[in-house]
């Protein structure tokens, strides 16, 4: 998967880098999307709106997905990988800075995790493996989904932190 970040706003965000290995680290646990992914660092008013005319609520949230490729319906856990054109853009995930940074607390990870990346960061990793795991067709709607959901996205983010250790 190819990923392209855009920060219109110029937020401060974690290094492309990390969440390209995040991408792998999803491809190698879940499934393999060949295919463009955009991630978007947006302000409130923008993911509000989209979560307004997309999921009508009208209220900021912290992630949003939106799938593009053909059929995302397919049950997540009966995919095979997803045959794609390379050059296909797969869908985009939009992140909210300000509520990002809003709901991120120090008590969500341990103090040799917060040694090496900040509370604003981990918090943007969790959200972008949730949007990557949305991308995939997972959901948590009912609690048999969440649960599953749940332990993928620890998995991955261990994962991630385990490939870091120095």
């Amino acid at each position: 998967m190819k990923l392209s970040v855009l920060n219109p706003n110029d937020y401060t965000i974690p290094p492309q880098k990390n969440l390209e290995l995040i991408c792998s680290l999803a491809e190698s646990m879940v499934n393999k999307l060949p295919g463009k992914l955009d991630v978007i660092f947006c302000d409130d008013q923008m993911i509000q709106e989209l979560n307004k005319t997309y999921r009508e609520k009208d209220k900021i949230t912290d992630v949003l997905t939106f799938t593009y490729y053909a059929d995302p319906s397919t049950p997540p856990l009966e995919r095979e990988n997803i045959s794609t054109d390379e050059d296909e853009l797969l869908g985009e995930i939009y992140l909210s800075m300000p509520q990002t940074e809003r709901q991120s607390t120090p008590e969500d990870w341990t103090s040799k995790i917060l040694d090496q990346y900040s509370v604003a960061d981990m918090e943007v990793y969790k959200l972008f493996i949730h949007g990557l795991l949305h991308l995939r067709g997972y959901d948590h709607v009912e609690d048999e989904d969440y649960r599953v959901m749940k332990l993928l996205e620890e998995k991955i983010m261990k994962s991630f932190l385990d490939s870091k250790k120095t």
